[in-house]
C-alpha cells in the first residue's frame, strides 16, 4: 500500500524526492560522484567529500527506478582519473536491466595526471576510439584538468619501459580538444595555458 501511495505522488514531488536522495550538489559542480578506484573490484558510486546519495529508492519499484536513473546519471557530475576507470564504469552501468544508461550522463570531470606513457595511450585510445561519441553523446559540460608528474628534464626518460615526450603530452592535449564534445567545455593545465591545477 505504501508503495502504491508513493507511486501516486505527482511527478514534481517525485523529482524533488529523487533530487534530495540522488543528487550530490543540485546547485552546482562542487561535489562529484566518484566511481571506483583502480584497486576496487567493482564500480561503486562514492560521493566525496561529504555528500551522500541514497540509491535504495531505485529498488522500491520499477516506476521509481525508471525516473530515478534519469536523475542519478543526468543531474550528477562524474569524476574520472583514468581512462580505464571510466571505461569500466560505463561498462558497469550499461549492464543495467534497462540496458545502456551512460547516455544519461550530462557532466564529467576528468583529472588526467600522467605518470607513464601507457596512461597517455589509454586516454588517446579512449578519445579516438569513439567512447565519448558512442557512450556519452549527451554531454552538456566537460571539465578536464591535464597534468603530469614529469619535470621538464625528465621528459624522454623511460618510465616503466616507455618513453614519454613533451610532444606526446602536447599531443594528448590536442586530442582532448579535438575529440571531446560537450555544450560547455573547460580545459585546465593544457599546453600553452596558465590555468590553475585542480585542488
Amino acid at each position: 500500500m505504501a508503495s502504491n501511495n508513493l507511486n501516486s505522488l505527482p511527478l514534481e514531488i517525485k523529482l524533488q524526492i529523487l533530487g534530495y536522495l540522488l543528487v550530490t550538489d543540485p546547485d552546482g559542480d562542487a561535489y562529484y560522484v566518484d566511481p571506483m578506484r583502480e584497486d576496487e573490484e567493482r564500480c561503486k558510486e562514492q560521493v566525496k567529500p561529504k555528500w551522500d546519495i541514497q540509491p535504495a529508492i531505485l529498488r522500491t519499484s520499477m516506476t521509481w527506478y525508471l525516473e530515478g536513473v534519469e536523475v542519478l546519471y543526468g543531474c550528477n557530475a562524474f569524476k574520472f582519473r583514468t581512462a580505464k576507470t571510466m571505461d569500466k564504469f560505463i561498462v558497469h552501468i550499461n549492464q543495467s536491466r534497462l540496458g545502456s544508461l551512460s547516455h544519461l550522463i550530462r557532466r564529467v570531470l576528468l583529472i588526467v595526471i600522467l605518470n607513464t606513457a601507457l596512461e597517455a595511450e589509454e586516454w588517446i585510445s579512449c578519445l579516438t576510439g569513439g567512447l565519448f561519441q558512442k557512450h556519452l553523446p549527451n554531454l552538456k559540460r566537460a571539465t578536464v584538468f591535464l597534468s603530469h608528474t614529469y619535470r621538464d628534464n625528465d621528459f624522454e626518460v623511460p618510465k616503466n619501459g616507455r618513453t614519454f615526450s613533451r610532444e606526446a603530452f602536447d599531443g594528448l592535449g590536442a586530442t582532448f580538444k579535438k575529440n571531446l564534445k560537450a555544450d560547455s567545455m573547460h580545459f585546465y593545465g593544457f599546453p600553452g595555458r596558465k590555468d590553475p591545477s585542480p585542488a
